[in-house]
């Protein structure tokens, strides 16, 4: 239901495990990990339970099938995604949508903590399960196996849930790049059964769909051996097992499996190449394909040859990147990566973003620069960066192995499962590649590069055009992928390392005045030059911090004429570095330390953000001095953007995706210029400089938040040291609100949806300003009235009618953190024949929620989903650091905490239904519906 892709975060090279073997009953196969336990009983049902305590009371389940579409027939091709559908919609013990019903009860939302999605090779279904109520955990094991074992497919249900499954398989083909992953991946896939097994299927497949058909699939593979659970939370694990064995050992053992599939490789004995056009793509690309087989970490020497593989990997596109940022450079970008693309292949992708009008060129170069690197290898200095970067990455990764949340372990865990590989402990993993980081040498590096004969491989090329002519020839492609050599140096060349230095340091500075609020455990620290920083130490990350720099003044200060400058100032900025060092020589100079920083103009403000180790704080400091000081702006960089933004407004009439965005900014803001496009005449280059120096120049007029592990007296030091060194300047930016008018009565509006098959629509509803309240706690009871909406709307529109993939309700706002000049959306996708029925129940839920009152129930479910959303972002530094920020956003006491249970009293039925009887007004609403019934106009040839 969430994807019918492989989850991309479920691989992960640090985190390996075992073969799931031997059936004795509840036979434990040996703590092979010493905080994982894995069984399996006779029936052939296997388990893998680990506590994990840092997730407080939270659990991660997941229910692991391990088939997929690749075992379909031909008549069947679209079942397995059906039938990860219909459990949802009943099984034998609980009724169509109970299931999630009961799980946003307990304050698990749908999509977010309860979905499911079906690949080639498995179906996983996950929950995340808070355990505040009593028989919550073992319930969600109950319901994972009711799915497993026990669904009934009632053939109404089958037959509302079939609009359901067209409208996901329309959405994943109305793009350009969806229609291109279907034409590659069959391209390179051929004579496998993958090619033909998309797991979104076929439309004539899912039309014709009976019940007797899911039964079918269902019962030939939702099978005991085919079955894992995973659970990972913060309780007793022995008792886990006990529930898990209670539920799933009594479930029928079957007759042996006699169906097999054959996955063969593909290969080719030459290179090939695709030209696909699709006049939605906005910029050209090529991409080459080659599928090796899976790798799977079992063992030391396993992970031996992956971690030496990042590092080459890593080191090929750091050259890529260096050459990307040069004067006169063929391709925006150019990456090679590998990644486990299904049960069987890894797929060694090659990609590059060639310059308009330099496509050839550009290609031909990036794979000159690869060949060159995997033929001579790398040099000292390359080697040196790396293996400082990947030495830190494993340290910090060491340092809070403790710190992990329940579902990064369990994707892990389901790795596991679906891989049959040793779950081995993720300590002596990291311990490991510490070793081996410590001990490697140039030389072993080199040899495995050059083993990787990449100079020999036959690539699956494709190449994606938005232009209707191209005048791209496969043959050019092939010959020039194949016959392009490697540069003709003897040994690589030694790349040369800039060192980041400050010349404007340092002005004297001083810490001038500190408050801390006890019972918010935050500190107020004035610096000399009137900048203020709030401090909260918190060890939810060891020797970690994040921060938020912030002022007020932001894109809409500025008027019409300067505006297009000032929209790409920060682009322009982080392009071309800091301090004299382009972006990839910064990461060069930093090599070995984390200190991260990212900044940009919103509409009504100025933010930089970034994170930082304990120990590199003073560097972070140091980044921030120099944005403030030493900005450093190349004319290869502007001459890049411009090119990068000509391109795109040349394209982007074709892209149904933007226009559809654009003309719902204009309809609510009434043609505001903030959205209007640029004119690349009017993108002037001194004036984006001045306009960024504005914007980032006075430290008076910002306020930094910062949160983590960090010593508080050397922060002060380090702040009075670095950050106070920044000169007061009378520089500022005015803080403006731009005044949007929404218009008056009810605007609906169709725009072409592009190619392909589709209708989307967007309702806004304006929050008016009397009566709404410009507060925090008004923000609360907005969002409870929104899940209350949302649930209404998918009860009726998706659940009872079928008529949705996905719909949503929600509050926006452009101009935060006004809450009254906000607005209240519902968006959804559907049929375009059935496009104006939907619509008008769509408008019809709208309304009844001020005619047919909210209920307590209703409440009560909202408050609970809201307060497990503040309790999941309080388990993160950025939850506590937004948490600070909103505070300071509507002028609340920082020395004064409110607890969870203070924030719910504030949300009643009253405040909510007042608000829904207010907002919710179709009298003055604005609707834009985008839609097309045309066969799209790409073309591979």
């Amino acid at each position: 239901m969430k994807s019918n892709r492989k989850i991309a975060f479920l691989t992960s090279a640090l985190v390996l495990f075992s073969v799931i073997v031997g059936c004795a009953n509840q036979t434990n196969l040996g703590k092979t990990s010493s905080s994982v336990d894995v069984g399996s009983f006779d029936n052939g049902i296997k388990y893998l339970v680990q506590e994990n305590h840092f997730d407080s009371s939270k659990a991660s389940l997941r229910l692991v099938v391990n088939t997929g579409s690749a075992v379909e027939t031909e008549k069947q091709r679209g079942l397995a995604h059906f039938v990860e559908h219909m459990v949802f919609r009943g099984t034998e013990n609980y009724s169509d949508g109970e299931v999630i019903k009961y799980l946003e009860s307990i304050g698990a939302s749908f999509g977010a903590d309860t979905n499911a999605y079906t690949a080639f090779d498995e179906t996983v279904y996950f929950f995340e399960i808070p355990l505040e109520k009593e028989d919550a955990l073992e319930n969600g094991l109950k319901m994972l196996c009711d799915f497993a074992f026990r669904a009934k497919f009632d053939q109404s249900l089958v037959d509302k849930e079939k609009n359901v499954i067209l409208d996901e398989l329309r959405i994943r083909l109305n793009s350009a790049e969806g229609r291109m992953s279907k034409l590659t991946h069959e391209r390179f896939l051929e004579n496998t059964r993958y090619a033909k097994r998309l797991p979104a299927g076929l439309e004539a497949v899912v039309k014709n769909c009976q019940s007797e058909d899911l039964f079918d699939y269902y019962n030939a593979w939702y099978r005991p051996e085919n079955v894992s659970i995973v659970a990972v939370g913060d309780f007793d694990k022995n008792e886990v097992i006990k529930k898990i064995k209670n539920i799933y050992s009594k479930i029928s053992r079957r007759s042996s499996l006699t169906q097999t599939i054959d996955h063969k490789l593909p290969r080719l004995s030459k290179s090939r190449a695709m030209v696909i056009q699709d006049k939605e793509f906005i910029f050209n690309y090529f991409s080459g394909v080659k599928l090796l087989p899976a790798h799977f970490v079992q063992d030391e020497k396993d992970l031996k040859e992956e971690t030496l593989e990042a590092l080459a990997f890593t080191i090929a596109n750091k050259r890529l990147e260096k050459i990307a940022e040069q004067d006169e450079t063929a391709f925006k970008g150019a990456s090679i990566s590998r990644s486990n693309y299904c049960r069987d292949y890894d797929m060694l992708r090659f990609v590059v973003a060639p310059w308009e009008g330099k496509e050839l060129l550009g290609l031909e170069k990036a794979v000159e620069v690869a060949k060159t690197f995997f033929t001579l290898g790398g040099a000292k200095t390359e080697f040196n960066e790396v293996i400082l970067s990947f030495t830190k990455s494993y340290q910090k990764a060491l340092e809070n192995l403790d710190k992990r949340k329940n579902a990064s372990i369990a994707w892990n865990l389901v790795e596991s499962a679906l891989n049959k590989t040793h779950p081995r402990e993720k300590r002596q993993n990291i311990l490991f590649c510490l070793s081996l980081l410590n001990s490697l040498t140039l030389d072993e590096l080199n040899d495995y590069i050059l083993a990787l004969d990449f100079d020999k491989i036959n690539w699956d090329i494709s190449y994606a055009t938005g232009k209707e002519e191209s005048f791209i020839k496969e043959e050019d492609i092939v010959s020039l992928v194949d016959e392009t050599s490697a540069s003709t140096s003897e040994e690589p060349q030694e790349v040369s390392q800039k060192q980041f230095k400050l010349n404007s340091l340092l002005n004297s500075g001083s810490v001038e005045q500190v408050e801390k609020y006890e019972h918010s455990q935050i500190e107020r620290v004035k610096l000399s030059n009137n900048m203020t920083i709030y401090l909260k130490h918190s060890d939810l990350k060891k020797n970690i911090v994040q921060y938020q720099i912030f002022a007020k003044g932001g894109l809409a200060s500025f008027e019409k004429q300067d505006f297009p400058s000032a929209s790409i100032a920060s682009s322009y900025a982080q392009m071309s570095g800091l301090a004299g060092l382009t972006p990839t020589e910064l990461t060069t100079a930093f090599a070995g330390k984390h200190a991260t920083l990212s900044y940009q103009g919103t509409l009504k403000s100025r933010q930089i953000n970034g994170s930082a180790s304990k120990e590199n704080i003073p560097e972070l400091f140091q980044l921030i001095c120099a944005l403030f000081q030493e900005k450093y702006f190349r004319e290869s960089s502007w001459k890049q953007l411009i090119n990068q933004i000509d391109e795109f407004l040349k394209q982007q009439e074709n892209h149904p995706g933007i226009q559809f965005s654009k003309t719902y900014h204009k309809m609510i803001t009434s043609d505001h210029y903030l959205f209007e496009d640029p004119k690349i005449e009017d993108l002037d280059q001194n004036k984006a400089k001045q306009i960024m120096n504005e914007m980032f120049s006075n430290p008076a007029e910002f306020t930094m938040v910062l949160v983590g592990d960090f010593d508080p007296q050397t922060i002060k030091s380090d702040l009075a040291k670095y950050l106070a060194s920044i000169p007061k300047t009378s520089t500022s930016v005015e803080s403006t609100t731009p005044q949007f008018i929404f218009p008056e009565g009810v605007v609906e509006q169709s725009i072409p949806g592009g190619v392909g098959e589709k209708s989307e629509t967007v309702i806004v509803m304006p929050l008016k300003s009397s009566g709404v309240e410009n507060s925090i706690g008004c923000l609360r009871n907005l969002t409870c009235m929104s899940i209350v909406l949302e649930q209404r709307l998918r009860e009726s529109i998706r659940m009872q009618q079928g008529a949705t993939y996905g719909i949503r309700a929600g509050y926006f706002n452009l101009l935060s953190p006004e809450v009254e000049k906000g607005y209240i959306t519902v968006s959804y996708s559907t049929d375009p024949n059935d496009s104006k029925h939907v619509y008008e129940l769509v408008k019809k839920e709208i309304k009844n929620l001020s005619f047919s009152k909210i209920t307590q129930d209703e409440l009560t479910v909202a408050k609970e989903m809201y307060a497990q959303g503040v309790k999941d972002s309080f388990k993160s530094l950025s939850g506590h650091l937004s948490d600070i920020n909103n505070k300071l956003a509507y002028g609340e006491d920082l020395s004064k905490t409110q607890t969870l249970e203070q924030r719910l009293s504030q949300i009643t039925l009253e405040k909510v239904q007042s608000l829904a009887d207010k907002v919710l007004d179709l009298s003055n609403f604005v609707s834009l519906t985008q839609e097309s019934i045309k066969q799209h106009n790409q073309v591979a040839s």
